[in-house]
């Protein structure tokens, strides 16, 4: 698939679903799209804020408020993860050939880039949680001991 061809499916996609009753999961399987995916593109996108909208409607205070405190409790997980100065050197290693191997916490110099980039998602995700709760006007704030990045780009 060209990128072209690519870009034409998301809107495709994000169009039937912003103008449908269609579910993530019932478009992932009408388009063959993995379904995390079409989750992911979609929160970061805003679908379901585009979607009230087009309705009519704006997202219930009740829906924002309950999106609010688990994008909060979500940020902890990961406010503490950045915490411990250790978390992305540990590893799982296999003590034990085969299928049913022990594993062992190990740490490492070697940072785990692919952990970190899971958490950089997150981050994108749970910013684009905030946006909709509050219909896109919130600012969203990332601050570390070392300072503070303005993640509204």
């Amino acid at each position: 698939m060209t990128k072209d061809e690519s870009g034409q499916l998301w809107g495709q996609l994000r169009k039937e679903y912003i103008h449908s009753d269609l579910s993530l999961k019932k478009l992932s399987e009408k388009y063959e799209v993995s379904k995390r995916q079409l989750e992911r593109r979609s929160a970061r996108e805003g679908w379901s804020a585009q979607r009230e909208r087009a309705r009519g409607g704006p997202m219930s205070e009740d829906t924002a408020r309950r999106l609010t405190e688990a994008v909060e409790k979500a940020l902890k997980v990961v406010q503490d993860a950045f915490e411990d100065e250790k978390q992305f050197h540990r590893y799982l290693v296999k003590t034990k050939a085969g299928a049913d191997g022990d594993l062992e916490e190990r740490i490492f110099q070697k940072l785990d880039t692919k952990s970190l980039k899971e958490v950089t998602a997150v981050l994108k995700d749970l910013k684009a949680m905030v946006q909709e709760a509050s219909g896109g006007d919130a600012q969203v704030r990332v601050v570390f001991e070392a300072g503070e990045e303005s993640w509204n780009e």
